[in-house]
């Protein structure tokens, strides 16, 4: 039975469905399939659909350490900007611990400090180069 958008599923199903993917359930596709009579396709489209709009669903991982980089960088975003109670709260709702979220954060950092300096190195060898044609230049047209 479809609605008037042409839509199979309520978006209250849809949102059951996406809020039990994410923290603290963690809940997989094919449970979640077999639990809510909804093809696994159906599902992945909807989980993926939820990460593009920035929601961490990690699926059946349980242990932290195993999510994605783009779970873990989903939840910095969403706590990123929070204060001491609101992180305590939204880790109590997501099953986290703060220090998770810190190592989320430090690993987010460290990812950024290693392209930039990628792109700093880079830089550094092209103006290398530069400074080795100058000097050929120099010696080979003895512009000097």
């Amino acid at each position: 039975m479809t609605n008037k958008n042409n839509e199979r599923y309520s978006t209250e199903l849809k949102a059951t469905a996406i809020k039990k993917m994410m923290p603290p359930e963690n809940r997989g596709i094919r449970q979640l399939s077999q639990t809510l009579g909804i093809p696994e396709a159906t599902l992945y489209s909807w989980r993926k659909k939820a990460r593009i709009q920035g929601n961490a669903t990690p699926g059946t991982k349980k242990n932290v350490e195993k999510w994605s980089s783009e779970d873990k960088f989903l939840i910095v975003m969403e706590s990123f900007s929070m204060n001491q109670v609101e992180l305590a709260e939204y880790c109590r709702k997501k099953g986290l611990f703060k220090e998770q979220i810190e190592v989320f954060n430090f690993i987010t950092d460290m990812t950024y400090f290693i392209n930039d300096t990628k792109w700093l190195l880079f830089n550094i060898i092209k103006m290398s180069n530069l400074i080795f044609i100058i000097k050929y230049a120099i010696k080979r047209y003895q512009i000097i």
